[in-house]
């Protein structure tokens, strides 16, 4: 609901509550979840929610009142989302704030080629793979709805890095994790 950045829409599971500072959407199905979260943190939502002067303060309200269309790609770009949903968990599960954190990659990457400076460098290489495989999926999503909304060549469909929810790349904070153990 408030907000200093974009706006964005995260899964939470039943162990989570939901209030006013917390709206919450409901669906029948996975793939209508999946689907519906694509799409209300697709670059089409963003702009329509600019569109509608969206500030701090994102209500249930301004959400109602957007446009869904629901169209034959939905499959497609809800698979697309749940693969980001996977890769983004993934990543949040590999730091220390994450309740499922198992031990840090770069230890784990130190282990399969005995050196911390070859560790280092294939942990940053997985990263920018995963931001990769991650900004594909964005791309996908973004290019088949701006198709679906018939906004082509009305809305950028390439995410920014910035807009990918990833901690990305971070080999100091890496090796000061190692330090800190």
């Amino acid at each position: 609901k408030v907000t200093a950045g974009p706006t964005s829409f995260r899964i939470r599971d039943e162990t989570f509550a939901f209030n006013d500072a917390a709206p919450s959407l409901f669906h029948n199905s996975e793939k209508e979840l999946f689907y519906m979260l694509a799409l209300l943190n697709s670059a089409v939502f963003r702009a329509l929610l600019e569109i509608q002067g969206a500030s701090v303060n994102v209500t249930t309200g301004v959400v109602s009142a957007l446009p869904f269309v629901k169209g034959d790609n939905a499959d497609l770009v809800g698979a697309c989302a749940r693969k980001c949903v996977d890769i983004i968990k993934v990543d949040w599960d590999s730091h220390e704030a994450s309740w499922s954190f198992r031990g840090l990659p770069v230890l784990s990457t130190i282990s399969m080629s005995g050196m911390f400076e070859n560790a280092l460098e294939n942990l940053i290489t997985l990263r920018r793979d995963i931001l990769d495989e991650l900004r594909l999926h964005e791309r996908r999503i973004n290019q088949e709805l701006v198709r679906l909304y018939g906004l082509d060549g009305e809305i950028e469909y390439e995410p920014r890095d910035s807009e990918l929810s990833l901690i990305n790349n971070q080999a100091i904070d890496d090796v000061q994790e190692v330090i800190s153990y």
